[in-house]
């Protein structure tokens, strides 16, 4: 994950039933109180190297120096732009909301921004992905927002969620060793390339539409013979399925394959703990498959395929085999 993207989200909202000022003093205290309990957030990541006896570096390991370094909250007001602006109906996104969110192209920081718009506001993250995958880092966010919210409750509302929990997963069930990367440094592992000139759109499925996808799913199914796989179905994988086969249909490369990335705390057995703060999440894709067939074997054929990769238990690794599965893998998110 070192090279990978930041995790960079925002949430947009109509005005607030008070001044721009206070809700940034308010946001900023909320922010200081979550930091309390997932203070990995507001540190910095540190290299350490390994010498052999000759004082070679052999490899690098990468950890969270905690030491109160803190996380940043920018604020902005933007003129003339409203929240019509931000999301236009059936339209591309426009490239201004880019803006919104900071850090673009940097690496291995953690921030945080608040523009205000003529008619709303919009709080934009920039959050780094070597830090935990999406799963901890939405948790992060809704621990920060109960808080901004008890902090306008009458005194003594209970809290709702969970502290996150810091100590590392390890498949021997005892304390985590540092990960030994084989490399001297590892700055070559970050490969900084501009983003593609792409347009962006928005795509909004109503439950309707999901729910007839997946009846249209069941039923090419049931005529094809499959009954294991039409009573499985879910809205998951032909919202999935769906996108797949537009995508190749757009692109149209020869062979094509599906990929994602799956929450594991749940699957494992026994299971980790939802609030468990860190990475653990499982590649999943389908086989690959000649694109014109893809798109000649219909919807049907193509959700079985990618539930066919989507499971439903996996069972912890022995240290052993975890530890001879693991390898250097570029990701770009």
């Amino acid at each position: 994950m070192l090279d990978g993207d930041y995790i960079k989200k925002g949430l947009l909202f109509a005005p607030p039933p008070f001044f721009p000022a206070h809700l940034v003093d308010h946001l900023h205290a909320s922010l200081a109180d979550a930091l309390v309990a997932y203070y990995p957030v507001a540190g910095r990541f540190s290299t350490n190297q390994k010498r052999d006896g000759k004082g070679s570096v052999i490899g690098c390991s990468v950890s969270i120096e905690s030491a109160g370094q803190g996380a940043e909250i920018l604020h902005a007001v933007v003129h003339g732009v409203a929240i019509a602006d931000v999301v236009p109906p059936d339209a591309d996104v426009p490239r201004m909301v880019h803006s919104f969110s900071p850090l673009d192209g940097a690496a291995n920081y953690d921030g945080h921004e608040l523009p205000l718009l003529a008619d709303g506001v919009f709080i934009g993250f920039a959050y780094s992905h070597a830090l935990s995958d999406s799963m901890a880092c939405w948790n992060f966010l809704n621990a920060w927002a109960e808080i901004a919210l008890l902090k306008l409750a009458p005194p003594g509302a209970p809290r709702a969620l969970k502290p996150p929990l810091l100590e590392r997963w390890s498949p021997d069930g005892g304390a985590t060793a540092p990960v030994l990367l084989p490399y001297a440094d590892l700055a070559v592992l970050v490969q900084r390339q501009p983003a593609p000139d792409l347009h962006e759109r928005m795509l909004h499925f109503s439950s309707e539409s999901l729910m007839a996808l997946k009846e249209r799913a069941r039923r090419e199914l049931l005529e094809a013979g499959d009954k294991d796989g039409a009573a499985t179905v879910t809205r998951f994988q032909t919202l999935t399925s769906l996108l797949w086969r537009c995508v190749t249909r757009a692109r149209w490369q020869q062979v094509t394959m599906c990929g994602f990335a799956s929450n594991n705390r749940h699957r494992l057995r026994p299971p980790l703990p939802t609030e468990y703060f860190g990475h653990s999440v499982y590649a999943l894709s389908t086989e690959t498959v000649d694109a014109p067939a893809l798109l000649a074997r219909g919807h049907g054929w193509a959700v079985a395929a990618v539930g066919a990769r989507w499971p439903r238990t996996r069972t912890r690794p022995s240290g052993r085999a975890w530890r001879r599965g693991k390898r250097s893998r570029r990701c770009h998110c």
